[in-house]
């Protein structure tokens, strides 16, 4: 590569850091040391592996174990709040690093941002205003707040964010819910993303900390450990933990976890080893569940 074409390249990586720097608040663009980020790993296998096995003798605790997983998130899980702050990360794809510059082949299996190759590392500091119980729009202050870190070497994005919530308050269909705690969020399932990428990676989401939920007039203030996962589809899986200590994972529309007065819902269920296709009544924990191969197949409680 000759300097003058390696001099152009450098500055249009610039503009597009520059354009990530504006829109996401870079704390820094030099070398520098990065934070470790916190180990989702585990949880991350749990989502991606379930180990759990559903068995008519085993049918009615995974029952109960499903209403209480569906139940909780409907009332305290942010994942609305979540999805703004994914979708916010996600805009600065928008960027145009404006290159009149294709990728030489040397950099063609590189990490990239926006498409660049960067030799630097940055740590990004993301903030949101929450919107509030009545959803202001814009937000205004006293709702609490949002405040993501994330960070970016030569090979692009580390894909796990993390950072607080203050005091954050928000509206889930007639629930008003305040949040104040740890999240983390890891995007998609390899070492390092671009960008570009955000839009189509499903984001396992963690929530630790302390709730408070105020519905029909009624204020309870919970200790939460939350978490669930969106897929590109924008479906919603759910860790189901069984009495045996393994694990299933529920698949759900949005819709079936936001109407808090609908009882009967349905939804996927993914074991060690098949797909199911379930109704659950969250009023008694009764459903049933058929294999998604064989629909004559079925299991009820």
């Amino acid at each position: 590569m000759s300097t003058g074409h390696s001099a152009r390249r450098f500055m249009n990586v610039g503009r597009a850091l520059a354009a990530s720097c504006a829109l996401l608040g870079l704390a820094g663009c030099d070398d520098l040391e990065l934070p470790t980020p916190p180990d989702m790993s585990a949880l991350a296998r749990a989502y991606a592996e379930p180990d759990g096995e559903l068995t008519a003798e085993t049918a009615a605790e995974l029952g109960v174990s499903m209403a209480d997983t569906v139940v909780e998130t409907r009332t305290s899980s942010p994942i609305e709040l979540m999805g703004e702050m994914v979708t916010k990360l996600q805009d600065t794809s928008k960027a145009d690093p404006s290159s009149d510059d294709e990728p030489s082949e040397d950099d063609a299996d590189g990490g990239t941002l926006l498409g660049e190759k960067l030799d630097i590392a940055a740590i990004v500091r993301l903030h949101h205003d929450c919107r509030g119980w009545e959803g202001e729009d814009p937000p205004q202050a006293g709702n609490g707040t949002l405040d993501i870190t994330a960070t970016l070497d030569s090979d692009g994005l580390i894909p796990t964010i993390w950072g607080t919530a203050t005091n954050c308050r928000h509206a889930r269909r007639g629930t008003n819910v305040e949040l104040d705690g740890d999240i983390r969020i890891r995007l998609g399932d390899r070492p390092r993303v671009s960008l570009r990428e955000l839009a189509g990676l499903p984001y396992l989401v963690e929530f630790e900390g302390r709730g408070v939920v105020e519905l029909n007039g009624k204020r309870s203030e919970l200790t939460l450990h939350t978490h669930f996962r969106i897929t590109p589809g924008e479906a919603i899986e759910l860790l189901i933990a069984l009495p045996d200590g393994t694990f299933v994972v529920g698949v759900f529309e949005p819709s079936s976890l936001v109407n808090a007065s609908e009882q009967l819902i349905t939804g996927g269920l993914i074991t060690r080893d098949q797909r199911w296709s379930c109704s659950l009544n969250l009023s008694n924990a009764s459903g049933s569940c058929a294999d998604a191969n064989d629909p004559t197949s079925t299991i009820e409680w």
